[in-house]
């Protein structure tokens, strides 16, 4: 299954993402460089029965937005660890036992004080 990155709770066997990660992971694949390329009726078709049933997605509020760019400033970064933070704000606006990156380092630094629930999927390879 492809997954975004996301938060979970085992006390509700929920998974959360943020809203936006459903038109991040949209973009991804639409664009990526496959045989035979996706088209994104092929793309939709896979958000459809591979993403959306299985996540509860979190709305971030119009002043989450410019927080997040203060607190990534603050800690003197930039460029795309902005997606990145925006994550991390939706997951924190859910409870959750677990958040899910392929990109664990990088969110841990951006969260330290969230390193003990960040994690990153295991990896299982379809045949």
């Amino acid at each position: 299954m492809i997954q975004p990155n996301g938060c979970s709770s085992a006390s509700l066997d929920a998974g959360f993402a943020a809203a936006h990660s459903l038109a991040e992971t949209f973009s991804v694949l639409s664009r990526m460089p496959t045989t035979p390329k996706l088209t994104t009726t092929d793309v939709l078709a896979i958000l459809e029965r591979n993403i959306i049933p299985h996540f509860t997605f979190i709305a971030l509020l119009p002043g989450d937005y410019p927080d997040a760019i203060r607190a990534l400033t603050a800690k003197g970064l930039g460029g795309g660890r902005i997606y990145d933070l925006l994550h991390i704000t939706a997951c924190r606006k859910q409870a959750f036992d677990r958040i899910y990156t392929f990109n664990d380092s990088e969110w841990k630094n951006l969260a330290p004080d969230l390193e003990s629930v960040i994690v990153s999927p295991k990896m299982t390879v379809l045949s």
